[in-house]
């Protein structure tokens, strides 16, 4: 008895008399694809670095009277290309006086550092969505006892004035590992 249980575990153990398995590798995905960035840097305050300085918004627009009418961007807003729906208007979602901050509908003043405030005026049902963690991007824990969950903001995976992703080159699709031939398979 003991026997057959030595030549079984050797059979067993040994794969004897199996049929080579063919596994599969999958393909290289690029290095840079496999980053833990947002695609986005966005604002973490009301700076702006130009020329090798570092401005706070209102340190210019102090000494600028606010246009009624929207206007062409000049200076440091020139590369900006506004493709936000019917949003236009710079102070749609900026406040007028005070640049340190953002417009919010209800006539306040929402922190740049709290954009998905403002981004949720509008966009209500992603921001419930993003609030309960079923939209955009969460990093830190799961598990709490081990350290706080965090969320980035909209505007760090998307532009505030061109929200739309621009197309993006997949990655590689996973390989689906089979260990049986085509004729072992009853189904697939």
């Amino acid at each position: 008895m003991s026997a057959a249980f030595l030549i079984l575990a050797f059979i067993f153990i040994f794969d004897v008399g199996a049929k080579k398995k063919v596994v599969l590798k999958n393909p290289l995905v690029p290095k840079e694809a496999l980053v833990n960035e947002t695609v986005r840097n966005p604002m973490t305050g009301p700076i702006i670095r130009q020329a090798g300085f570092k401005y706070n918004c209102n340190e210019c627009h102090q000494h600028l009277q606010p246009p009624e009418v929207p206007r062409s961007l000049i200076a440091a807003h020139q590369n900006i290309i506004m493709e936000h729906g019917v949003n236009k208007n710079c102070y749609n979602c900026h406040h007028r006086t005070d640049r340190e901050f953002l417009y919010d509908i209800d006539h306040g003043k929402i922190p740049i550092t709290e954009s998905a405030r403002l981004c949720g005026k509008c966009h209500g049902a992603r921001y419930n969505e993003w609030v309960i963690g079923i939209h955009g991007r969460q990093h830190g824990f799961w598990d709490q006892n081990k350290g706080e969950p965090a969320k980035v903001t909209c505007a760090a995976c998307h532009n505030p004035h061109s929200p739309k992703f621009k197309p993006m080159k997949p990655l590689p699709g996973p390989i689906r590992q089979n260990f049986s031939t085509q004729k072992e398979r009853k189904h697939d």
